[in-house]
């Protein structure tokens, strides 16, 4: 957690600790794994990276694991949010969120990473 703090701030760290908080409503027993290059999901210890995070300085970005579409691009576009890109590759969206965001687009938010969550499991 210091690393992500030092390499991000307290204050998004906390933002990615909030968004565990939403994601245990619907999957009970996900907490936070810190890892070098990103801060994944885990329950009993038992990683399962259906979301991850990375704390920066100014926001925080959301990866959700969900497959490119473009209503949920139009969703992420109408609500206002930056999108940075899809990568591909490993099959993700990239979020830039702020603090405003999370309040102002909870439902959505939640509604992205259960869809994620689904997904995986």
């Amino acid at each position: 957690r210091s690393y992500w703090v030092a390499k991000g701030s307290e204050k998004t760290v906390e933002l990615a600790e909030g968004l565990v908080t939403l994601i245990q409503q619907f999957a009970p027993g996900y907490e936070l794994k810190y890892n070098k290059h990103y801060v994944g999901l885990a329950k009993n210890g038992q990683a399962n990276n259906f979301v991850t995070f990375r704390p920066q300085r100014t926001a925080l970005r959301l990866e959700p694991k969900i497959p490119k579409n473009d209503d949920t691009s139009q969703q992420l576009d109408e609500a206002g949010l930056e999108v940075l890109e899809y990568d591909r590759h490993f099959g993700y969206y990239k979020i830039r969120l702020s603090p405003e965001d999370v309040s102002a687009q909870e439902g959505l938010l939640v509604d992205l990473m259960r869809e994620a969550f689904e997904g995986r499991t």
